[in-house]
This record gives structure tokens, sequence and C-alpha cells, in this order.
């Protein structure tokens, strides 16, 4: 049968960052307890294995899909910064730079509070869609988001006020 240390090198060969192969780990865990009865009177190993290439494909196709949306975003934005009359190539590339640095501070929040920036600052979803698409309450939602901005304030001190 699978155990844990050899599910973690299953996820360690497909190139899941550390950090993320424990979550992994008790995840096909959690399913096999929620799915035992599929299992009973036969191998766990297999269902197990099987279990795991399921979420480690999950898990590539959620990674891509949020690096194609950072690449749209950042594209978007460096569009969204086009030459005004007044422009200048230096206030053009401040504006870049700052889009840049705010993406960057936003891939280093935790998962949930990235996720409510995302759909309510950048995806533009109400925040009670928002709620509903985290599955949480809409107080939990404003939570995340009030740490989220905190800490992207924190982060983006120096560069909020050029323009």
């Amino acid at each position: 049968m699978l155990t844990t240390p050899r599910l973690a090198a299953l996820f360690r060969r497909n190139a899941v960052a550390s950090h993320e192969i424990a979550d992994l780990v008790q995840e096909c865990f959690v399913v096999l307890c929620r799915r035992h009865e599929a299992v009973l009177g036969g191998k766990a190993g297999p269902f197990l294995y099987g279990i795991a290439r399921n979420l480690l494909m999950a898990h590539r196709r959620k990674s891509h899909d949020a690096a194609a949306r950072r690449a749209q975003l950042a594209q978007e934005t460096a569009y969204s910064h086009a030459a005004s009359p007044g422009d200048t190539p230096y206030t053009l590339a401040a504006q870049q730079e700052q889009t840049k640095k705010l993406l960057a501070a936003v891939e280093r929040l935790p998962d949930r509070q990235k996720e409510a920036i995302r759909l309510v600052h950048f995806e533009g979803m109400s925040r009670a869609e928002a709620a509903r698409q985290m599955g949480v309450t809409l107080q939990n939602l404003h939570g995340h988001e009030l740490r989220a901005l905190g800490k992207l304030r924190m982060a983006l001190g120096p560069y909020r006020n050029e323009s």
C-alpha cells in the first residue's frame, strides 16, 4: 500500500512545490476516507495511487490556470497604461513598475487572501459572488480582503503616492 512517504515522493517526482506536498498527501487520505466503501475487500494502494494522480492533475491545472491569469493580467495592465497625451516615458515606466510590484505583492499573499483580492478587485465580482465562489461567508471574505489590503499597503507603502 502507498504510505505517506511514498505519496510525498510521488508528488516530489512530479515537481510539486515542497510546501504543497503535505497538503496533497492529506487530501489523498481525506478522499480515501470519504470513499472507503469503494476499497472494502480490495487493495487500497492502487485506489490511493489513482486519487494521488487525479489530485496531481488538478493541482497542475490550477497552477497552469493561475500562471495564465497572472500573464493575462500583466498584459492587460501593460495595455491599460497606454500613453495619454500628458504621459511621458518616465511616467509610463513608473506605472508599469508599480504594476509589477503590486502583482508580486499579491502573489506573496496567503491563498485565501490572494483569491479574495483576485475575485473582487481583478475579476470584478461582487463580494457576495466572490464569497460563494470561495465557499465562505460574506464576513469571512471581508476579513480575508481587509487583511490582504493591509498587507498590500505595507508592502507597497513607498509606491502608493507616486503617479
